[in-house]
């Protein structure tokens, strides 16, 4: 395991000592490392790890969650089956639950993927808890990179209040564990001047090429045609927001100048009371 988790990784060991059942909420921005802890984690375990296809349905999504269990189990009763519904495959995994009277540890990653942006997974997740998965000490762990869907839809959801054990916002990495990720081969400045344009997502940092220099690499990433960066910021808000379209134009006005509500009311033609102000 990256010991630039560490910190994350004391928690998850903290909550899988606890003999219970237990649910971890897991959640950050995309390309802060979040999948690849929990895949690791759960390699560690030996547990499942299933994450969500993006703008894919639930048809799609299923067959993927087959192709995926029946991978990391090798289970030839799996292999046969043609799951339909969720409610079929939350039978099948509460069956291998009932395997082994060790704890288990289950990741759903992308969940809001998984629930193709529905809160009816969420419900089900919450029947099969509280009938059959909290009896059998099972950690389970979901997890998603549009924060206002985990804590609306599942933090703070109805089905799941008073549920979840622990929540976890994965945040960006410090300048020591930067530094780790590029096996020490940059000056102390060089990655301040790094993480000033990328922040701490270490997803940013595997693309540096530490034999060019600073611009060198900005110049590769960033101004190239069909470079890493040039469509990086229409995935970000496509994948962060539901009406990306409108948080774009909002951040664009911004960009220009200071403005009141009623200002950016004005300039979007919309009303600045409701809907605009939560965007």
């Amino acid at each position: 395991m990256d010991l630039s988790r560490s910190a994350e990784l004391s928690l998850f060991e903290k909550d899988f000592e606890d003999k219970k059942s237990t649910i971890i909420a897991v959640y950050g921005r995309r390309r802060v490392g979040k999948s690849y802890f929990l895949n690791q984690y759960c390699q560690d375990k030996k547990g499942l790890y299933f994450e969500g296809l993006e703008n894919e349905k639930t048809p799609v999504q299923l067959a993927h969650f087959k192709n995926t269990i029946e991978k990391q189990l090798n289970d030839p009763l799996l292999k046969n089956m043609g799951l339909k519904t969720w409610a079929e495959a939350f039978d099948y995994l509460t069956h291998y639950f009932k395997t082994s009277a060790h704890k288990k540890v289950i990741v759903f990653d992308e969940v809001q993927w998984m629930a193709a942006g529905q809160t009816k997974l969420i419900s089900l997740l919450k029947f099969y808890w509280d009938n059959h998965w909290k009896k059998l000490k099972v950690q389970l762990v979901l997890c998603g990179s549009i924060c206002s869907y985990m804590l609306t839809k599942v933090i703070k959801s109805k089905a799941l209040y008073g549920r979840i054990d622990l929540q976890l916002q994965m945040l960006p990495l410090r300048p020591v564990h930067i530094s780790h990720i590029l096996k020490n081969k940059l000056s102390k400045n060089e990655v301040i001047k790094y993480m000033l344009l990328f922040g701490g997502l270490p997803k940013y940092f595997e693309l540096i090429n530490t034999r060019y220099s600073f611009d060198h690499n900005i110049q590769n990433l960033c101004f190239e045609k069909n470079s890493y960066f040039s469509q990086e910021f229409d995935k970000i808000f496509y994948s962060q927001f539901r009406k990306h379209k409108l948080h774009e134009k909002i951040m664009s006005l911004l960009s220009k100048e200071s403005l009141t509500l009623e200002k950016i009311a004005l300039a979007l033609k919309m009303q600045s009371s409701g809907g605009l102000k939560r965007y």
